[in-house]
């Protein structure tokens, strides 16, 4: 033992010797070079589906929440017009990140990057979701609240996606100080029946589409499913919000023990940053809309807290007033 703990501790100090002999204006002994990935901003892959072509006839909204934060929760809120389940950085009051409310009103975004950034200010689209949670019924509700803050101009350029108990399903390409609404309803906006958003928007410049290859892996995985009458939630779960497929890797079936030289990972690693389950993906949800005559308090949100593939989705009911502990602990989530 003291063979090995002697050179240990000859190694320590001259480590401390040169780290107080080094002069101040030096560079580092160590230099780790800082991540400029672009994979590393905080990104969302989204879709907003019409009730006329999934399998039940309700619509659906999903988000993947892709950001550095692990810390993630579900929360319920009585602080409005209309208590509401939402998606949290844990322990925050302020932000909802993707969530419902009692009346059957859903929204979620993801960040539009291929706006121009005009407004300044603290980020606005989490405050925005939740005085939507709070105060909306329909599409058209959320569509006022935007009018207003087209004067006042929003921080961050967002996609949001909104679904109501009314068979509204839409998604609303936000700028600074405009709008465009996308009916996920009308064809001449959403030719097979849903809309799918990663970091940009349509309407803004089309040469910095962040997330290009996730909205059109997700795109083809709804348009598939919906062609064989199996757009589900169950679907989604399984096979889009958890999908690791990369443009130029498919590693299904599992396990993936394929080496390839140009990955330049370990053998059976798969580099998911520009995969719709990235490597700061924190967690998804899915809400399951309600036909017209039900009631909307029957809309249920299937929350996923944590990484998709290692973990389940937990339904929800606005109408219970809580969510259970598993996803709402005192300082975080149990399974995020």
């Amino acid at each position: 033992m003291m063979k090995i703990f002697a050179p240990l501790c000859v190694l320590l100090l001259l480590i401390l010797l040169l780290a107080i002999l080094q002069p101040e204006d030096s560079e580092p002994l160590l230099q780790v070079p800082a991540r400029t990935d672009i994979s590393d901003r905080n990104e969302c892959t989204t879709a907003i589906i019409s009730g006329e072509i999934t399998g039940d006839g309700r619509p659906i909204l999903w988000k993947n929440r892709d950001m550095n934060n692990p810390h993630q929760e579900m929360a319920y809120f009585d602080d409005g017009e209309y208590p509401y389940i939402t998606n949290i950085n844990a322990g925050d009051s302020i932000d909802a990140w993707g969530g419902v409310n009692s009346v059957g009103f859903a929204i979620e975004n993801s960040t539009a990057l291929n706006f121009p950034d005009t407004v300044a200010g603290r980020d606005d689209d989490g405050m925005i979701m939740k005085l939507a949670l709070q105060t909306c019924r329909t599409v058209a509700d959320f569509m006022v609240i935007l009018d207003s803050t087209d004067i006042t101009g929003r921080t961050t350029p967002s996609n949001f996606g909104v679904i109501d108990a009314e068979g509204g399903a839409a998604i609303f390409e936000a700028g600074p100080n405009d709008f465009t609404f996308l009916d996920a309803n009308n064809p001449d906006d959403a030719l097979d029946g849903f809309l799918v958003r990663a970091n940009y928007s349509y309407r803004a410049a089309q040469n910095d589409l962040i997330g290009e290859w996730r909205h059109d892996r997700a795109y083809q995985l709804i348009l598939d499913a919906a062609a064989g009458d199996s757009l589900t939630v169950e679907f989604l779960h399984r096979y889009v919000m958890a999908d690791i497929t990369l443009e130029n890797v498919d590693p299904y079936p599992l396990p993936f023990d394929v080496p390839d030289d140009d990955l330049d990972m370990p053998l059976g690693f798969i580099p998911t940053n520009e995969a719709i389950n990235r490597r700061t993906t924190r967690g998804a949800l899915i809400v399951l809309g309600v036909l017209e005559d039900e009631n909307p308090l029957l809309t249920t949100i299937y929350a996923t807290v944590g990484e998709p593939i290692f973990s389940v989705p937990v339904p929800l009911w606005v109408h219970s007033a809580s969510v259970p502990e598993e996803v709402d602990g005192d300082s975080t989530s149990i399974i995020s």
